[in-house]
């Protein structure tokens, strides 16, 4: 009962390694399914972003700057959301809030967008779902 919507933008280069930006999307859409237990939609775009991540939404803890601009891979549910004292723990390591979570999903995340040199933010609202925009630093020009 999970729809999947994706626009991908043209020409867009991540300086990141594509195994491991396989992993983070594993991770991020089997929470947004676990997150919609009675179905919904997934968006996931992928979309070139302004050179500074944007004000105002919870963040990871790596800030990048500078440079020729973010590739921006966002991941959207529709899902139960997440609650404001919960979204500040949600890259601990081994936090978890389901019965047989190990807590390593979003901390994995977390590590490789920072061994990557990218961000990663979070913004979320109760009973209305989440999105997550992970953002990695451009290549300028297509080799």
């Amino acid at each position: 009962n999970v729809e999947i919507e994706v626009a991908l933008g043209r020409d867009l280069i991540a300086l990141a390694d594509p195994t491991q930006v396989r992993q983070i999307l594993w991770n991020l859409i089997l929470n947004a399914v676990q997150a919609m237990p009675e179905g919904g939609c997934i968006r996931i775009s992928v979309a070139e972003a302004a050179e500074e991540p944007q004000e105002g939404a919870s963040e990871g803890r790596n800030e990048v700057k500078g440079g020729a601009g973010f590739v921006e891979v966002m991941v959207a549910d529709t899902g139960v959301g997440i609650a404001p004292e919960v979204l500040e723990r949600i890259f601990d390591p081994f936090f978890t809030t389901k019965p047989d979570g190990s807590g390593l999903g979003l901390s994995t995340v977390h590590r490789i967008v920072e061994a990557n040199g990218g961000n990663l933010r979070v913004e979320s609202s109760v009973g209305e779902g989440t999105v997550l925009r992970v953002r990695f630093p451009r290549q300028e020009e297509i080799p």
